[in-house]
């Protein structure tokens, strides 16, 4: 027998009013692997416009704070699956402010080339 998960909308109103009827049981790490995919899709095409253009900062996303913070972070360690393991180079991201929100820009820096003789 498999458990129901509840959402967190769900696990308000049982909280608050007590009751709650679950016509459907949601699976909750079902929805979660849908969400992750979209987001790397979005941010494969900004990668790759950053390899083309190397040392030119490219806006990504423009968010709170705390999730700017988040998603630079994630940019420079490669937790995002389209900066993970660049070739012939780094990801360097930055924070910057605008109006209410935040700006997340990152730009391609590659390896320096040396001459070998």
């Amino acid at each position: 027998m498999q458990k129901m998960k509840l959402t967190l909308g769900q696990r308000f109103k049982i909280l608050f009013t007590g009751k709650i009827s679950v016509t459907q049981p949601t699976l909750t790490h079902d929805r979660k692997s849908t969400r992750v995919k979209r987001a790397c899709g979005k941010y494969a095409e900004l990668a790759k416009k950053s390899r083309q253009t190397p040392t030119e900062w490219v806006q990504i996303a423009v968010m709170p704070l705390g999730s700017a913070r988040t998603l630079a972070s994630r940019v420079r360690r490669g937790g995002v699956a389209a900066f993970r393991k660049p070739r012939g180079g780094v990801y360097e991201a930055r924070i910057t402010p605008c109006m209410s929100e935040y700006v997340v820009e990152m730009r391609f820096i590659p390896n320096k080339k040396e001459n070998k003789k």
